[in-house]
């Protein structure tokens, strides 16, 4: 009121939002934590400790700095712990910048990451009930190019090395059961896909499902494939009859549908282009890492999403051509050392850079193929790697991190 006796115009501004302090905000107090405060504040204390305790005892300050000086090493973890993420989508982007992807002239198989799918699925636009979601995901499936269809999903464990990313991206585990196609759907979809029960049992239910004859218009005469836990189903047209059988050659045991993916490459017999639906960075590493097990196809990555017109084709034949099999080898390894959805990423590194060192030399890729292949690590490869990670922080006349610490 003041404001408007002192100036006409003010009447007509905005108003500045304010704060409204209500019984739920009474009783807390919300204060944001200054991070590089905490994290100086634990270096100061527990390093000033650690330099009386050398000095009163005689203890080599080499052999003290060893360890870290926090309760967590800062240069992997958050300051409560958590691990430290890096962008992967950033890999993705350097190294299909490498080439000039063209899209397939014609597409003889087309693999589907079933995880991938159901999150590009319209919650709103879905039908409510499980008997319409299946058959509108059958038909939208079956409309891929290529003769055959794979749909191929993770196979939900717990307890599970994923765990510690369900938690992260607030997942859960619990159990859900579809007893029909009249059962209605939740309301909230994406919600609803976070729950690896609900995802597990939505894959059964339409693995169940699909060998209904009445979704004999949708297979048409191409051949589906898909998968619930380890066995894999295959369906075709047989008449007016949709006939569903154990296909044993695409049958494995491995968890993640990244890894599947590749068995099924790996599997599919002759000369073929075939094409992966998926935008996970790790698919490509994978692919990439196991490219000479299927080099008679051509492979390209369907990437991207057309809501944000970032769909493409990431030619990865060419792209393995183009990093040679000595970098290809090495990419698994080197993807999981830099930080991956299970392994933590060095602070402030990122993906790229230290490519980038990679790249220039061939012991380190060496190394690193070692290293994604070796049951036990050998001498050898530790050394190689710790002078890679010691290059990765601008030292590359040192050897050891230790040293480095010091």
């Amino acid at each position: 009121m003041n404001e408007c006796r002192q100036e006409p115009g003010r009447f007509l501004a905005k108003i500045t939002r304010q704060e409204v302090s209500t019984f739920a905000t009474a009783g807390t107090k919300s204060k944001k934590t200054d991070v590089k405060r905490v994290a100086a504040c634990m270096v100061r204390d527990l390093f000033g400790s650690i330099l009386y305790a050398s000095v009163e005892k005689r203890i080599d300050l080499a052999e003290v700095l060893k360890y870290p000086l926090t309760p967590v090493p800062l240069s992997l973890c958050h300051v409560d712990g958590t691990m430290l993420k890096t962008p992967k989508s950033a890999l993705m982007q350097y190294l299909e910048n490498k080439v000039k992807s063209n899209s397939p002239e014609h597409i003889d198989v087309t693999i589907i990451d079933a995880s991938f799918y159901f999150h590009l699925l319209p919650g709103a636009a879905l039908p409510t009930k499980f008997g319409g979601i299946s058959s509108h995901i059958l038909r939208k499936i079956m409309a891929s190019e290529g003769d055959e269809i794979h749909f191929v999903s993770d196979k939900w464990l717990s307890p599970s090395i994923k765990d510690c990313e369900r938690a992260a991206r607030d997942g859960s585990v619990n159990s859900f059961k579809i007893t029909g196609g009249n059962q209605k759907r939740p309301a909230n979809w994406m919600s609803a896909l976070r729950n690896a029960g609900f995802k597990e049992s939505l894959v059964k239910y339409l693995v169940a499902s699909w060998s209904d004859d009445c979704n004999v218009k949708h297979l048409g005469t191409k051949t589906l494939y898909a998968n619930d836990g380890d066995t894999c189903y295959k369906y075709v047209v047989e008449g007016n009859s949709v006939m569903k059988s154990e296909e044993s050659r695409y049958s494995n045991d491995h968890e993640e549908a990244d890894a599947r993916m590749f068995f099924h490459v790996h599997k599919i017999t002759g000369q073929k282009n075939i094409v992966i639906r998926t935008n996970d960075t790790d698919c490509l590493v994978i692919g990439l890492g196991s490219r000479s097990n299927f080099c008679n196809h051509k492979v390209w990555i369907d990437a991207g999403l057309v809501s944000n017109n970032t769909r493409r084709y990431i030619d990865m034949t060419k792209l393995a051509a183009n990093l040679g099999e000595s970098l290809c080898s090495a990419m698994p390894a080197y993807h999981a050392f830099t930080g991956c959805d299970y392994t933590a990423a060095f602070s402030r590194k990122g993906k790229v850079r230290p490519l980038k060192i990679l790249e220039k030399n061939a012991n380190f890729q060496n190394s690193f193929t070692a290293l994604g292949k070796e049951q036990t690590i050998s001498d050898e490869t530790f050394s190689s790697i710790e002078k890679f990670t010691a290059e990765m922080y601008g030292k590359r006349k040192s050897q050891f991190i230790n040293d480095i610490r010091l």
